[in-house]
């Protein structure tokens, strides 16, 4: 791939060229993109979960302690759910589950910029059904936990559809969409700035991506547009998982994913976002912790988690309901896997874009 000096933008210019509403049907574009991959390299194991993480412009390791200050000045005087007129913050993910009895949710300060606002996001009254993408019921809302206030605008819209249009849009809502770059079947990358900058080509098979200058595009949704239709082109399930960084059960925050994927003797898989995490109060009165939220043992789980999940044929981005009921729509460890053995035995991961820091 040709070498080339990159040119500095502001953060600002790509946002500026569109309206918010424009800005948001970018964003329902994104729905109906389907299989874009992660960034190569974008972060290694240890700058994601090690004593240091790397969220500057500037690529620079600061301290945990640093990093929390950071995540919330980072929001200060974004409007964050703009796209929304009707936005009431107590409807969001995060007030309509309040955590079980002896839980704690985690503290907002403790959290990735992505998985702060992604908890935050909008729901829709608790009294609308299922449907799918072409409006027809599929099930009533007591089904599921709750509808994500996210249209359905393709039939070929799932999780990991949703799951990069909420990345998109928290980019756009951050001015950080000049960021974007991914990595699909080959070892080379397709970046936003490239895009905007020249024209991409790929060989026979896809797995070797060719870029040559040409004339400045213009900034605009049009722009963003063709170039997520670029990346999922040239992208794979498998690249999702190749890209994401996998770890441990103690690890997972909001915005995390949960990925089952079978590879034979067809591949197969499922996609189930991460929307909130609970942790075991350790002041809590242990008799008073709800059966359904206890081992085998007696003992109570350390985490819950709550699911956004999407299903074929498409329809409304929901929160799941957990097999065992009393306690809300919080899914013990094990349970969502067990609930969708089908697909095969699953992990988390964790999406190291630099954006959603």
């Amino acid at each position: 791939m040709k070498q080339f000096s990159e040119k500095t933008f502001s953060k600002n210019q790509f946002s500026k060229k569109y309206s918010r509403s424009d800005r948001f049907n970018a964003t329902l574009f994104f729905l109906s993109v389907s299989l874009l991959s992660l960034t190569a390299g974008c972060a290694s194991t240890n700058s994601a979960i090690g004593d240091s993480v790397l969220i500057s412009d500037e690529s620079k390791a600061v301290s945990k302690a640093e990093s929390k200050a950071v995540v919330v000045d980072q929001f200060e005087g974004v409007d964050l759910y703009g796209s929304y007129s009707r936005y009431d913050p107590h409807s969001s993910i995060e007030k309509r589950n309040a955590a079980p009895k002896g839980y704690l949710q985690i503290p907002n300060d403790s959290l990735r910029g992505f998985g702060r606002w992604l908890r935050g996001y909008p729901m829709r009254s608790e009294s609308e059904p299922l449907t799918t993408y072409g409006g027809n019921f599929l099930a009533e809302p007591t089904v599921v936990g709750g509808i994500i206030d996210l249209p359905v605008v393709s039939p070929g819209t799932g999780s990991r559809e949703v799951l990069y249009s909420f990345m998109h849009e928290y980019a756009i809502v951050m001015q950080r969409e000049m960021e974007l770059n991914y990595r699909g079947l080959a070892d080379d990358s397709v970046s936003m700035y490239l895009y905007a900058t020249g024209s991409y080509s790929t060989n026979f098979n896809r797995t070797k991506y060719y870029w040559k200058e040409t004339e400045e595009k213009a900034l605009d949704a049009n722009l963003l547009n063709r170039y997520t239709e670029f990346v999922r082109s040239v992208s794979s399930y498998k690249s999702l998982i190749r890209d994401c960084q996998e770890i441990s059960i103690a690890d997972v925050l909001p915005g995390d994913l949960f990925i089952q994927y079978d590879f034979a003797p067809r591949p197969k898989g499922h996609l189930s976002i991460v929307l909130d995490v609970a942790v075991l109060d350790p002041e809590a009165n242990i008799a008073e912790i709800g059966a359904s939220l206890k081992d085998s043992s007696g003992d109570p789980y350390q985490r819950v988690f709550l699911f956004g999940n999407g299903l074929t044929p498409a329809s409304s981005f929901h929160i799941i309901k957990p097999v065992k009921p009393g306690k809300g729509n919080w899914i013990v460890p094990g349970e969502l896997a067990s609930k969708l053995k089908h697909i095969g035995p699953g992990k988390f991961y964790r999406i190291p874009y630099q954006y959603l820091r």
